[in-house]
């Protein structure tokens, strides 16, 4: 966990780390340098939460695997999320999808390479978001919420 550190502006010195069982970020105010965590390309379970200085993903771009978890919520600098171009699978026990409460989000097109079968799909409360066309790979077992993203005018790529 990195959490709760109100003046922690940049991860460094895991240059060498390429998997992890769990990374949550969250409640980090003035965070923005991701870049000693770069090369990370395998997590089981990832949430970024609250990290409103957050402009982008690009320290994740060679993430190409998440086992059961991701979230990204609350990230008010996040436009897309272009950077998880490589993502390919999620392939644990009933994996979930949550995008939640970004404010600037507009596209998640970056997801178009997951192939997965997720349990729980939910994205909500994204008011920028236009286009959920990155979704087209994915297939829901469980539960489907796409709730509350006010500029949302279709559901193509589903």
């Amino acid at each position: 966990y990195i959490d709760h550190n109100k003046t922690l502006e940049k991860i460094e010195g895991f240059n060498d780390l390429t998997s992890l069982v769990l990374l949550k970020i969250a409640f980090n105010n003035v965070l923005r340098d991701f870049s000693g965590i770069s090369q990370l390309s395998n997590i089981d379970s990832f949430t970024i939460a609250d990290c409103p200085l957050v402009q982008n993903l690009s320290w994740l771009s060679n993430l190409n695997s998440i086992k059961n978890h991701l979230a990204i919520a609350e990230c008010h600098g996040l436009r897309n999320i272009d950077e998880l171009i490589n993502l390919h699978t999620m392939d644990g026990r009933g994996p979930n999808l949550f995008i939640s409460q970004n404010n600037s989000l507009e596209n998640i097109g970056g997801l178009q390479n997951l192939n997965a079968t997720i349990a729980k799909l939910r994205i909500y409360e994204n008011p920028a978001l236009i286009s959920i066309n990155g979704l087209r790979n994915i297939n829901v077992s469980k539960q489907f919420s796409i709730r509350k993203n006010e500029l949302l005018q279709n559901l193509n790529g589903l």
